[in-house]
């Protein structure tokens, strides 16, 4: 952990090494990730929503762009994505801009609203990378071995 807060393997601007080696995060850790981030952004939700559904079913994707966009943007990672030792970064290694961030959090959530297609995409994409990382140009990869 380098002393900003981000995790090992995430370089910053300056220090992109052109013919870097990414290990890509497997869909199973990936999955585990944004099933806890999902678990965290639906207690924060339900908290705030009083538990009506009504009032959940507008908030939810509101904060799961919110959580995403200013997660990925500062850090490189969600608090699922830490636990399971995984990060995001840009084709060049670097910890996507805030502008990428929010590009990735939208196309998730538009993925989401298409029956889960955008995240199924990883299943046959080499590099793992869904609709998401796609429009956003990240990879999930091991921030431990990058």
């Amino acid at each position: 952990m380098s002393e900003a807060g981000t995790p090992t393997g995430v370089h910053q601007a300056t220090e992109a090494k052109p013919d870097q080696t990414f290990f890509f995060a497997s869909i199973g850790r990936r999955f585990v990730a944004l099933l806890i981030d999902g678990i965290l952004v639906g207690i924060v939700t339900y908290t705030l929503a009083g538990g009506k559904q009504e009032t959940m079913n507008v908030l939810q994707p509101i904060a799961n762009l919110a959580y995403h966009t200013l997660m990925i943007g500062q850090y490189g990672y969600t608090i699922g994505k830490r636990a399971m030792g995984i990060v995001v970064v840009n084709y060049d290694g670097n910890k996507p801009d805030w502008t990428f961030a929010l590009i990735r959090a939208l196309i998730a959530e538009l993925s989401t609203g298409v029956f889960l297609l955008g995240y199924i995409w990883a299943f046959f994409n080499p590099k793992r990378q869904t609709w998401h990382d796609l429009a956003a140009r990240t990879y999930v990869v091991d921030y431990k071995a990058s």
